[in-house]
């Protein structure tokens, strides 16, 4: 594990709404346009410390190289309303320790 790796993190509300809004957009809009709901990014540390994961050796802590970002912009700037905005993530906290 690396603990730098980026993770992106969609709820399923978003995933829900997203979908909703490119469905009710007229037939001949946005045809042939890929569009990708990344949601939130963070570091995988950062949801290991949330689920309050013990913590193993093999967990690295630099950036991964193998890492991709997910970007929502076009989603964002060109089918869902305006001022829409993702869930947070980690807004509520793990009720218990994860443990190997």
């Amino acid at each position: 594990l690396n603990g730098g790796k980026i993770v992106n993190m969609v709820h399923v509300d978003d995933i829900i709404a997203a979908t909703a809004a490119v469905l009710a957009l007229p037939a001949d809009a946005e045809r042939g346009v890929r569009m990708n709901i990344g949601g939130h990014d963070f570091k995988l540390r950062e949801l290991m410390a949330h689920c309050r994961h013990v913590a193993t050796p093999e967990v690295m802590d630099s950036d991964d190289p193998n890492s991709k970002l997910v970007s929502s912009n076009y989603l964002l700037n060109r089918v869902l309303p305006p001022g829409f905005a993702f869930k947070e993530p980690f807004l509520a906290p793990v009720p218990y320790a994860v443990t190997k």
